[in-house]
């Protein structure tokens, strides 16, 4: 009987705590990690781990699907204010239920995956909408009720699967007018000691990891994966001195230049000349001597006579040069023919020197010319030999026989020389700078007349005339027309 008795009290007590635990409501299993822990803090800064052993392996595998983040998080991409009121926020006048192109994303589970590239904000950049700050903004409500607090973290893989990151949390902004959360593009890479803005690559995969905290229920982490670019560097086009050729042809180095890329990313320099044609005049000047005959003394000479031959060269050839800014060597030399003015794309590599040498070639319908042979011409002249005188008596003179008159000659020999040239001309080109992944119909688009960038993916380095001439040797004021007019080697 007592055995009974105390069998049924135990089962009392378990169904009164049964009760108890359902009436004292819902048991929290996902818990936010406190940011003070030691889990939190294992780097404080950007590091560099190739083999990833130290970052936590779930926050780029995630397998929780309890909820489906498009519906709840209700993530939105929005450009910072318009009004100038606010230049750090993000625009008030957005609407969150309205999608732009910048909210192409797809989710599942707990991950969310914008397919839009986004680009940190450029000052300098020719499209409007990349010199804005961007910010990732969810409303108050993304679980359903207010959000307490929201902290964030962000990481990055690179393409050759090493990884950066920092498991430090920050606070997201919170603006309580318009009922918001957001956190600035930007400022993942602020205060970095490595993986700065300048750094940000669309061939690496970004990932913000956001761990929100609603005033009632359950705390949840999002994963939202994405990628991003920097900005154009700023570079210039800075005119190098003409190096004179020892090639034995007619071609012509005609205008050098240089661009340096500082970033360590790679980016894209688009060329072109404006002119179908370009020509550049040249004229050389050739010289001969020449002896004057007289019949009683030696020629008079040499008198140097000078002569000039015009021709014609086509700018046809660009030839590039690459060179790491640490060495001093050069890496690689391309050659490209131009035609007309086609666009020419050349791959400007990450921390480089890039070097245009443009070349004048023959145009098609040059006339090549050469130097004349060795001439000989002798001259001759007739010496008559003083008359002499035989004296007689003390006053008396009489003059003596005539000796015979002597014949003198003297071989000359005669050579024409090349003794200088000019050429002049202009060339009228454009440069432009892009990204790597900018496709060749937005790089070669022409500016638009009514200043509406929005389309614009390019900066223009370079757009102008540049009037070019050279003298080498001497240049006489006076010459006569050679025989054979057109170019000399």
């Amino acid at each position: 009987m007592t055995f009974f008795l105390l069998r049924k009290r135990f089962i009392l007590l378990i169904l009164i705590g049964v009760t108890l635990g359902f009436g004292c409501g819902e048991i929290q299993t996902h818990k936010k990690k406190d940011p003070g822990s030691p889990d939190s803090h294992r780097k404080t800064d950007l590091e560099r781990d190739p083999k990833g052993s130290d970052l936590d392996s779930d926050f780029l595998d995630s397998d929780r699907t309890d909820f489906q983040p498009l519906d709840l998080l209700g993530l939105r991409m929005i450009a910072e204010s318009q009004d100038g009121k606010r230049p750090d926020w993000p625009d008030e006048k957005t609407n969150l239920n309205e999608r732009s192109f910048l909210d192409e994303m797809t989710g599942e589970g707990e991950d969310i995956l914008i397919q839009t590239l986004l680009y940190l904000p450029d000052p300098n950049s020719p499209h409007p909408d990349h010199r804005k700050e961007l910010f990732f903004v969810w409303p108050d409500h993304a679980l359903g009720v207010p959000l307490q607090s929201v902290v964030y973290s962000h990481r990055v893989r690179g393409a050759k699967h090493e990884e950066w990151g920092s498991l430090r949390a920050l606070p997201a902004w919170h603006d309580g007018e318009q009922s918001r959360w957001f956190v600035p593009l930007s400022e993942l890479y602020k205060n970095r000691d490595r993986y700065q803005a300048h750094e940000v690559s669309p061939v690496d995969t970004q990932y913000l990891i956001l761990d929100l905290v609603p005033e009632q229920g359950l705390s949840r982490r999002m994963t939202i994966q994405f990628q991003a670019t920097g900005g154009l560097p700023l570079t210039s086009v800075e005119p190098l001195k003409v190096v004179d050729s020892n090639e034995p042809t007619y071609r012509r180095m005609v205008h050098r230049e240089e661009m340096v890329n500082p970033l360590p990313r790679e980016f894209a320099i688009w060329v072109r000349k404006i002119s179908k044609v370009t020509v550049f005049s040249v004229k050389t000047f050739l010289s001969l001597p020449s002896y004057t005959q007289q019949d009683h003394a030696p020629p008079l000479g040499p008198t140097i006579q000078y002569f000039h031959s015009s021709g014609e060269l086509e700018v046809k050839e660009l030839r590039v040069t690459h060179q790491r800014l640490s060495e001093e060597k050069v890496s690689q030399v391309e050659s490209f023919e131009i035609q007309g003015d086609s666009w020419i794309r050349l791959r400007f590599l990450p921390e480089e020197r890039l070097i245009l040498d443009w070349w004048a070639i023959p145009s098609q319908n040059s006339v090549f010319c050469q130097l004349p042979g060795q001439q000989t011409q002798v001259y001759y002249w007739h010496t008559i030999p003083e008359q002499k005188y035989q004296k007689v008596g003390r006053m008396g003179m009489i003059p003596l026989p005539l000796e015979p008159s002597v014949l003198h000659s003297l071989p000359v020999h005669l050579f024409w020389e090349k003794v200088g040239q000019s050429w002049e001309g202009g060339l009228n080109r454009e440069i432009r700078l892009t990204h790597s992944f900018t496709p060749e119909a937005d790089a070669i688009l022409s500016l638009p007349k009514s200043g509406n960038n929005r389309h614009v993916e390019y900066q223009v380095l370079s757009k102008e005339k540049i009037q070019l001439s050279q003298i080498k040797g001497e240049n006489p004021k006076i010459s006569s027309p050679f025989s054979c007019q057109g170019l000399f080697q």
